[in-house]
């Protein structure tokens, strides 16, 4: 889950800075790479959800979704995704609104 997520996480970063530069040249394919950047962040949050819902290999507890709000240190690599998921989330919050998060996915994009 850690893997598949910093890929999710590096698309988002990519779809995000060539949706900026295209937006500013052509707003409605800006506007599809913004969607598609909204939709990679939906599936990198499911899977950090899904982390916490699943047993720890060897020990069989489930990580604290406290301790990944909190930011608290549990060291490598337990926490590598919830770190990036932090980090990634705040960039997130700036540059989509609360709607278009939580919008269901139609496969249609705003013109």
């Amino acid at each position: 889950l850690d893997a598949l997520h910093a890929h999710l996480v590096s698309l988002h970063g990519l779809l995000d800075a060539h949706a900026a530069r295209t937006g500013q040249l052509v707003p409605i394919e800006g506007d599809q790479l913004r969607a598609a950047r909204t939709r990679i962040w939906q599936a990198a949050d499911h899977v950090h959800a899904a982390y916490h819902a699943a047993p720890r290999p060897g020990s069989g507890e489930v990580p604290d979704r406290e301790t990944c709000r909190a930011g608290l240190p549990e060291g490598a690599p337990e926490l590598t995704i919830c770190q990036r998921h932090q980090l990634t989330a705040h960039l997130v919050r700036r540059h989509t609104t609360p709607a278009d998060l939580h919008a269901p996915f139609t496969g249609l994009v705003r013109r």
